[in-house]
């Protein structure tokens, strides 16, 4: 049976690099759709990709598109990013989910436990950062924290650790 979990975190608390580690050590991971899009629209001469409309649904769409591509038989899955986490950059951005979009997100099978990271102590402006400063991702990891939430979700917190620390306490508590 598959078993899903989401590693979600504000930007620059090393969700990427907990996953790379993951991916390392044989599990499947389903890696974050919006970095490689807003890099792939600035290749093509969009400079701030994350403010054209449609790109929240492209974004969910994407990651959806990775979800349904993980193969039944795999056993653990770890996730950058939720979709949750998709759903509140909406809400940040006043936009409404289309319809089947919003079709597609009720009838995601749950994840089975969600794991938070905190910032770590630096905030890099990187080529497919949204956000403007560390205060900004603050702030949207907390809307993100309660869209989890009401979604049911109790989140585990990840001590600020080494990545190999990160990867042992996450493996010590998906059981």
């Amino acid at each position: 049976m598959m078993k899903k979990f989401v590693i979600t975190g504000p930007s620059c608390s090393g969700k990427s690099s907990l996953i790379s580690e993951l991916k390392k050590r044989g599990f499947y991971v389903v890696n974050e759709v919006a970095a490689n899009y807003i890099l792939e629209q600035k290749a093509k001469g969009v400079e701030k990709p994350w403010l054209v409309p449609s790109f929240q649904s492209v974004v969910l769409r994407l990651h959806l598109d990775e979800e349904e591509k993980i193969p039944p038989d795999t056993g653990v899955v770890f996730i950058d990013r939720g979709v949750p986490d998709i759903l509140t950059f909406f809400k940040y951005r006043k936009q409404k989910i289309p319809k089947e979009l919003a079709k597609r997100v009720a009838e995601l099978k749950r994840y089975d436990k969600v794991f938070a990271l905190s910032q770590l102590p630096f905030f890099k402006t990187e080529n497919y950062r949204v956000e403007k400063d560390a205060a900004e991702s603050r702030n949207i990891f907390e809307m993100i924290r309660k869209e989890y939430e009401s979604d049911g979700y109790a989140l585990i917190n990840v001590p600020s650790v080494s990545v190999d620390d990160r990867v042992k306490f996450v493996l010590e508590n998906i059981g």
